[in-house]
């Protein structure tokens, strides 16, 4: 074949990809779920995600086929925001195709169901140049090809610019003990924008899209989750269907692999590691239809998903304020048992323990200056210097290395699997197996609070903290231990504060109500003992919690 020829039915192989209009597909769909529904963007994302992904196929042309994207998205609330740059490119020619789409959408709740719908719009750019391309009247007969010649061809544009809209919806339900299933479907290029550089009729179809899967929890070692993705544009119909399996590490850390089927196209591979905030993915596409020969098509991923970070509402002036009010006064007996010293009368006396209450009434009222703390870089105030201090945001005491422990039974609550339960250290502060122990725990309630909020409303106090009394009333040897949590929004030392403030506000409503202060003690958890997945709105609801044990 002639060296023209060959430019020709390459460019023509270019302009029949871009002529019927096909998005591109991407072996690791699951990297991208804002770009195949807009109603996605911001679903299972703790604080934002980015991530980079590069494809190369037809390796083995001189200038293959190559895909590069930026996704990104952001969940505010019930808002999710995000928008996706995929850039393709391929010939001599610089044949180009660039889509940058914004997404909006907005999550319903419905008891456990979470119905999110999200809009798209966005715009699309196609480009060539055409001094980089070559045609057949270049070639003329008994002299062969010469470059010089000039061309008849014409073209309406050579750069293009068009609007582009699609729309979505997706489903799925709150995480359970082991299922977490979900289910999308989205419309794209629902205006059909034209994008011809020849025939001024022709235009993108519209492209429908449905992905299905469930995410099982085999085991506190193993996470599988198959699913299945189904699109169709014009005459075009894609069929994907495959597997993850996920292995979580420490911390932050996992490792997932998984296999997929494209129907009557290729057999795809993937392998991924997250590194703390950091995530890399890798596919290779194995061709099984047949079409095309050659090496088959390599796909790379690298996801940033860094952590929810600090409310910037609260400014650490004020965080350091809150603590400093919510600081238990020295002569309260709870301050003496933390800190492992003896009650002493005299301070007992000259700072008696106040109802919240009337703590917060007197906020309004000038205070004096705060002393200086007596310990250097002591974040909980509880006598423990942070360097020597093992629980450096939760107050305990010397002979615990700076860690609480609720139940006196030597393994403090941070390594205690049943903190307000004495067990051994065989299993983990349990007494026997731990099913066995948390049948045996008391747990009277749990209360709820709003954000940044340690209200306790007056229709719990005679719901949940009345019938509590009646029990400790009736049963004077038994004690009660309140324990204070919080989502992960905000500091950590924020958080560790806002419990302790919840825990203590319950407490003050026992005091008043007659109880007495030797039966009554607090500790604050913050964001360490979460519930539920602060990732939903539902779970961070459950998180901001007190909990009110019973002890025997």
């Amino acid at each position: 074949m002639k060296k023209s020829a060959l430019y020709l039915l390459l460019f023509l192989c270019c302009c029949l990809q871009f002529a019927i209009a096909q998005d591109p597909h991407f072996t690791q769909f699951m990297k991208s779920g804002s770009a195949l529904n807009p109603a996605a963007a911001g679903h299972n994302v703790e604080h934002v995600r980015a991530t980079l992904l590069y494809r190369n196929q037809w390796a083995s042309v001189t200038s293959p086929f190559t895909t590069q994207a930026l996704f990104f998205d952001k969940a505010v609330g019930r808002v999710g925001l995000g928008f996706n740059i995929v850039n393709n490119s391929a010939g001599d020619a610089g044949i180009r195709q660039l889509h940058f789409n914004g997404n909006l959408g907005y999550t319903f709740n419905v008891r456990k169901n979470r119905i999110a719908a999200g809009i798209q719009l966005g715009l699309l750019n196609k480009s060539f140049d055409p001094s980089k391309m070559t045609f057949d009247d270049q070639y003329v007969q008994d002299q062969g090809f010469n470059a010089s010649n000039p061309t008849q061809e014409t073209f309406s544009y050579t750069n293009l610019t068009r609007p582009d809209i699609g729309a979505g919806l997706h489903w799925s339900r709150e995480p359970g003990d082991k299922l977490q299933p979900y289910a999308g479907i989205s419309i794209q290029h629902i205006n059909q924008p034209k994008e011809s550089f020849i025939l001024e009729n022709n235009f993108i179809p519209v492209k429908y899209t449905l992905n299905s899967g469930v995410a099982i929890r085999v085991n506190d070692q193993i996470t599988v989750s198959p699913m299945v993705l189904y699109s169709q544009q014009f005459t075009a119909k894609e069929l994907v269907v495959g597997s993850l399996v996920k292995l979580p590490m420490q911390d932050r850390n996992n490792v997932e692999g998984g296999i997929f089927y494209r129907h009557k196209d290729a057999i795809a591979l993937y392998a991924g590691y997250q590194w703390n905030s950091v995530a890399a993915g890798i596919s290779y596409d194995v061709n099984v239809s047949g079409v095309t020969g050659g090496p088959g098509a390599f796909e790379l991923t690298l996801t940033y998903i860094p952590k929810a970070k600090e409310k910037k509402t609260e400014a650490p002036k004020k965080e350091k304020a809150k603590k400093e009010n919510s600081t238990i006064p020295s002569g309260d007996s709870r301050a003496t048992e933390i800190k492992g010293e003896k009650p002493k009368a005299e301070k007992a006396k000259a700072e008696p323990v106040a109802p919240a209450e009337e703590v917060k009434s007197k906020k309004t009222a000038p205070q004096p200056a705060p002393k200086p703390d007596t310990v250097v870089n002591d974040a909980d105030s509880d006598g423990i210097p942070d360097s020597e201090d093992e629980c450096i945001y939760m107050k305990g005491t010397a002979a615990t290395k700076g860690c609480p422990d609720s139940d006196n039974d030597g393994v403090t609550d941070n390594l205690d699997v049943c903190p307000m339960v004495k067990g051994s250290t065989q299993n983990k502060g349990c007494p026997g197996t731990e099913e066995a122990a948390h049948t045996k725990e008391e747990k009277a309630a749990a209360i709820q609070f709003k954000t940044n909020s340690d209200e306790v409303k007056g229709i719990i106090r005679l719901e949940v903290i009345e019938p509590i009394l009646d029990e400790l009333y009736e049963n004077p040897t038994w004690k009660v231990v309140i324990s204070g949590h919080t989502d992960s929004e905000g500091t950590e030392l924020y958080n560790m504060d806002l419990s302790q403030r919840r825990a203590e506000k319950i407490r003050a409503i026992f005091l008043r109500k007659g109880l007495e202060e030797n039966r009554i003690s607090t500790v604050s958890y913050g964001e360490t003992k979460p519930l539920d997945d602060n990732r939903s709105e539902e779970g961070k609801a459950a998180n901001r919690r007190a909990e009110i044990h019973i002890l025997k």
